[in-house]
């Protein structure tokens, strides 16, 4: 692609033509495997990664984790 732009004049940095084609090819990837997984099947997804929201464990309700409330001292 280089030796075809220099052959009519055109300077391309071919570190900015490689970061320009690797951008490109994942904008395609992302795309493609985006469709398959709406159009054809929700597995394609996988190659895409697995994208899940994180689970926590849910604290035990019945303990307290500083103990009994502090009272008010009676007069």
């Amino acid at each position: 692609m280089v030796a075809l732009l220099a052959r009519i004049y055109i300077h391309v940095d071919e570190q900015a033509l490689s970061q320009a084609l690797v951008g490109l090819f994942a904008l395609v990837y992302y795309g493609v495997f985006r469709l398959l997984e709406a159009k054809v099947h929700p597995s394609f997804g996988w190659l895409l990664g697995l994208a899940r929201p994180p689970t926590y464990p849910q604290p035990d309700p019945t303990v307290t984790p500083w103990g009994k409330p502090p009272t008010r001292p009676t007069t």
